[in-house]
């Protein structure tokens, strides 16, 4: 559910995707899951595309396995508010590919992300992305 804009907040959003996570996947070993690696830092902006009401925000970094498992890899994740619904909608791809270039499928899972509209919005125009402003990334 939407209460305030903390709801999308880079802390808010770490701690739900971690536990998302580490209910629904998990890794080889017992009691290992996939979680947000920190150590790395994090991107975190607020995205706003023109003629779009909503609040969405991005978050992109790294992901690691815990309790074992040597895996990772990269991460891009985005939640749009719904005010109407009153609900916040997250949806992200990661990537673990090894040893190879991971920018292409990061890129392509992106543009599904940019896609994404809330029931209200019946068209999507795809030269709106290109419109898009961003805050500065922390």
């Amino acid at each position: 559910p939407y209460h305030s804009p903390k709801d999308i907040s880079l802390d808010a959003l770490v701690a739900k995707r971690d536990s998302v996570l580490k209910a629904n996947i998990s890794g080889e070993f017992e009691g290992s899951y996939p979680c947000t690696e920190q150590n790395y830092g994090l991107l975190y902006r607020r995205v706003q595309l023109p003629e779009e009401e909503t609040a969405r925000a991005e978050l992109r970094g790294l992901w690691k396995m815990e309790g074992g498992a040597m895996m990772g890899g990269p991460f891009v994740s985005h939640a749009v508010v719904d005010k109407a619904a009153g609900k916040v909608y997250v949806f992200e791809g990661f990537v673990y590919r090894p040893n190879e270039d991971k920018l292409h499928l990061i890129r392509m899972m992106e543009s599904s992300l940019y896609s994404f509209r809330p029931s209200a919005v019946k068209a999507f125009d795809p030269g709106i992305i290109l419109k898009a402003r961003y805050t500065k990334g922390f």
